[in-house]
């Protein structure tokens, strides 16, 4: 992939415990190895991809080995880290000038309050940041389990919920503060003052719009599912892949992990298991007309050990490098 191109997008998603981050990494070390410079982001609380690499993580891109770097961020804190001062500040300003505006309107725009937005809204400050940075030929996105993912897919609706109380809420200063300026000659003073909210709501909308279009664009982004043999996952799957498919995002593959290929014929479990997991997918793979690629159960690898056996075979839609 030519350096100067725009990044490639690959993200995982799947019902929680399917083996997402061991194939996003397997995926990431994949395209490494092939001479593409690769960051691995982890948005999924659980954090294991520091286990997997025995490599200490955290909220800035670090090394991992040759072409391969990962970073692991926490939404929550990256929301207050960008927004959550300067949203208490206007609350505060509102508060001095009169306006109703109570601890309730406080914890709603806050990363603490359980308005939908805010987690997304980092998320997407992350995907603008690292997807529009030159540096990186792919962005592999190891993402929370299905619902949260979903969530992230409708950003325009979901992430804009937060702007929209935000927006709202310095709005009434600003008209406080003019007619305060108006009476007292220049003294009611800027709600802009050290804030500069309106730039913050500018630029994470501006984010937002780039994000779709990039999450829909076939040329640019896959979207791999990852899932279990097992009814709850396949479930979970065909709900995951109907709703990429309504919102336009091009699914890449279906990996079936953990797929009991090579047993033991003479243990009857192990056969049963196995026949079993194989009538699933075949009956998934008729349900909604893809295959699956299936990776082989390895309880005897550690980890890393099978990050590096997946990697030999996993797909991959994205080009080389060049």
């Amino acid at each position: 992939m030519s350096r100067n191109a725009s990044s490639q997008v690959v993200l995982f998603g799947g019902k929680g415990g399917v083996g997402k981050t061991t194939c996003a990494s397997a995926t990431a070390l994949k395209l490494a190895q092939q001479g593409n410079k690769t960051l691995l982001v982890s948005t999924d609380p659980a954090h294991s991809t520091s286990d997997i690499f025995d490599t200490s993580l955290g909220d800035e891109p670090t090394a991992i080995n040759n072409n391969l770097y990962g970073v692991e961020i926490v939404p929550k804190e990256r929301f207050n880290r960008r927004y959550s001062e300067k949203l208490q500040g206007i609350l505060e300003r509102a508060n001095d000038f009169g306006l109703d505006i109570g601890e309730g309107d406080l914890t709603d725009v806050t990363a603490d309050g359980l308005i939908p937005g805010t987690d997304e809204l980092a998320v997407i400050d992350v995907f603008a940041e690292y997807v529009g940075n030159s540096t990186w030929d792919t962005v592999v996105f190891d993402t929370a389990p299905t619902g949260h993912t979903l969530r992230v897919l409708q950003l325009p609706d979901v992430a804009g919920t937060a702007l929209s109380k935000a927006a709202k809420l310095k709005s009434g200063i600003d008209s406080v503060t003019s007619a305060a300026s108006r009476v007292f000659g220049g003294g009611g003073g800027s709600s802009e003052s050290g804030l500069n909210i309106s730039d913050d709501i500018a630029t994470a909308q501006s984010q937002i719009e780039t994000v779709a279009e990039i999450i829909e664009d076939a040329e640019r982004t896959q979207f791999n599912i990852v899932t279990h043999a097992e009814d709850m996952a396949i479930a979970e799957t065909k709900r995951l892949y109907q709703e990429l498919h309504d919102a336009q995002v091009p699914v890449g593959y279906i990996i079936a992990n953990k797929v009991r290929i090579d047993i033991n014929e003479d243990c009857n479990h192990c056969v049963a298991q196995q026949q079993q997991q194989l009538a699933l997918l075949e009956e998934f793979e008729r349900d909604i007309g893809v295959s699956t690629h299936r990776i082989p159960a390895t309880p005897e690898m550690s980890d890393i050990e099978r990050v590096r056996a997946i990697a030999e075979d996993i797909p991959l839609a994205t080009k080389p490098s060049r």
